[in-house]
């Protein structure tokens, strides 16, 4: 079990997520010197983006930077810290997701980060989701990601702006539900976000899902990302909700409508984590915050947005054109249509609504 990047929105707990990119390990590195930083990082594009970071660090201060991937899911480097805390600090910098940074705040492992150069170019929304109760910055946001709904537009006629126009008898047979394992139950956290709940009051929810369920207009009950993007590229589907990442390449095979800038809804949002560099309390804490300054300054963190399909964290840095319509980039957006939910409390209770959903809503959507 994982937690990926593009895997965190897609598993069940957050501490045990199911990751939908293997990850490659490297051996642990010996122990780096005083000039010596060791990163923690995913493989493919996010090591290669943040390997333009490394050189560029390198040739600026002389010191370097030792890789080590996280081996299987980002949530190992936890026990994998604790092991040898505090007597022995191996990792310098570690690049993760708000569930993994959530226990490294309350194990208190993570540096200050206001003093940071750059930071006060970061939005400061996402700095603010990582503040301890002194209102120290212990994160250095570097992107946002996330999921929402969307509809292909040829197959539904109707607008739809609210979560509630889904009971309409005109989608029978037209929307994909997700399996409650996959994206930490976003799209059920939605529907009680515009009923008046939350992921913490997520009873509007259950009854809207058993309303739903019976009335026939869910297809199916969308078991991976593969599911999603087959189901709608063929047309089983019309309806789904699904991580931003896979509505690129299902929007250039049809015609679709997003569902993350709708002003009358108060669940069409986008659910988004934070991807960020937390600093480790030890010998190299200050050449890390160095690190981390070239990590977030706008050339290399455009740069790192458009190599991991993101939206850089930095207020100067523009978002890739490829996906610009795809993310929410600016500090009014994030404001508006963005909504990051509790991943601690989530963590702790969606093995319960996972049971919850198979038991209560599963069988009406059979007889649906």
């Amino acid at each position: 079990m994982s937690i990926t990047r593009r895997g965190l929105l897609k598993s069940g707990a957050s501490m045990s997520l199911a990751g939908a990119l293997p990850l490659n390990f490297l051996a642990a590195p010996a122990v780096a010197q005083v000039n010596e930083l060791t990163a923690v990082t995913w493989g493919g594009p996010l090591l290669k983006a943040n390997e333009v970071a490394a050189k560029a660090f390198s040739d600026s201060t002389g010191s370097s930077v030792l890789w080590e991937l996280h081996e299987g899911g980002s949530a190992n480097i936890l026990s994998k810290i604790k092991a040898t805390w505090p007597d022995s600090i191996k990792y310098d910098i570690v690049q993760a997701l708000d569930p993994v940074f959530i226990p490294m705040m309350k194990e208190g492992w993570l540096e200050d980060v206001d003093d940071v150069e750059g930071l006060d170019q970061i939005i400061p929304a996402l700095v603010d989701n990582f503040r301890d109760a002194n209102g120290k910055a212990k994160v250095i946001p570097v992107a946002t990601d996330g999921s929402y709904f969307g509809y292909r537009t040829d197959m539904i006629d109707m607008p739809i702006t609210k979560v509630t126009d889904l009971l309409d008898p005109s989608l029978k047979g037209k929307i994909g539900l997700l399996d409650p394992s996959l994206y930490t139950f976003s799209p059920y956290i939605a529907m009680a976000l515009e009923l008046g709940g939350d992921e913490k009051n997520l009873e509007p929810a259950w009854e809207f899902l058993k309303e739903l369920a019976a009335s026939g207009n869910v297809a199916q009950v969308l078991k991976s990302d593969v599911d999603t993007i087959n189901a709608l590229t063929t047309g089983a589907i019309g309806l789904s909700y699904t991580g931003i990442g896979n509505w690129a390449p299902i929007d250039k095979a049809v015609p679709i409508k997003l569902l993350h800038r709708e002003d009358e809804s108060k669940g069409f949002k986008a659910f988004l984590y934070t991807l960020g560099w937390g600093i480790l309390k030890g010998p190299r804490s200050g050449l890390a915050k160095e690190f981390a300054s070239f990590l977030i300054r706008k050339d290399l963190n455009e740069a790192y947005g458009a190599a991991t399909t993101a939206a850089p964290a930095n207020v100067n840095a523009k978002t890739s054109p490829e996906i610009a319509k795809y993310v929410l980039s600016t500090e009014e957006d994030l404001r508006k249509y963005a909504y990051f939910p509790d991943f601690d409390y989530i963590s702790q209770n969606i093995g319960e609504w996972s049971k919850r959903f198979e038991t209560e809503i599963q069988p009406l959507l059979r007889r649906g």
